[in-house]
This record gives structure tokens, C-alpha cells and sequence, in this order.
């Protein structure tokens, strides 16, 4: 779906509520060193945790899950469709 210099975004479905389309955005931080690094892991835990704090809104992909796999940390979010207007 998207990159930037912070992480990746893929549309995707999830196998545990029955293929429901969900986003998941890969933290992908260009950054070198090891204070940087840890930077940009506590900026995506606070957006984590930002998502989990404001719950349902219908304008506010709902937080499904976050985690950390093979060194890198994933974002799974509610897939919040766009209606163009007619």
C-alpha cells in the first residue's frame, strides 16, 4: 500500500477472524546506530499504544495487534475502506 522512511504498509487479511481485511505496517526505520534504532522503536510502541488508548472511533483504524518478529516490529490495524464520492 504505502513506504516511507519509517515503515512499510501492506493490505492484508487475518486468518484468525475469517480473512477480515486488516493493514499491517512494518516498522522499517532507516536510521543507524544504536540510539536511533531504539528511537524509533519507542515511537512505534507510543503510536501502538496511542491506537490502543483511543479504542473504536469509525474514523480511527482499530488496533488488532503489535509485535515484535525476526528483529523487526509489526503494526496490525484495522483495513478503514475510502468511499469515493459519486
Amino acid at each position: 500500500m504505502g513506504e516511507g522512511g519509517f515503515s512499510r504498509t501492506y493490505e492484508a487479511r487475518d486468518a484468525d477472524k475469517i480473512d477480515e481485511p486488516c493493514v499491517i505496517k512494518q516498522f522499517v526505520p532507516q536510521v543507524q546506530g544504536t540510539a536511533a534504532f531504539e528511537k524509533a522503536t519507542e515511537l512505534s510502541k507510543q503510536e501502538a499504544k496511542r491506537l490502543y488508548d483511543l479504542g473504536e472511533h469509525p474514523q480511527i483504524p482499530r488496533l488488532i495487534a503489535y509485535f515484535e518478529q525476526d528483529k523487526r516490529l509489526y503494526l496490525v490495524q484495522e483495513l478503514i475502506e475510502r468511499h469515493k464520492n459519486v
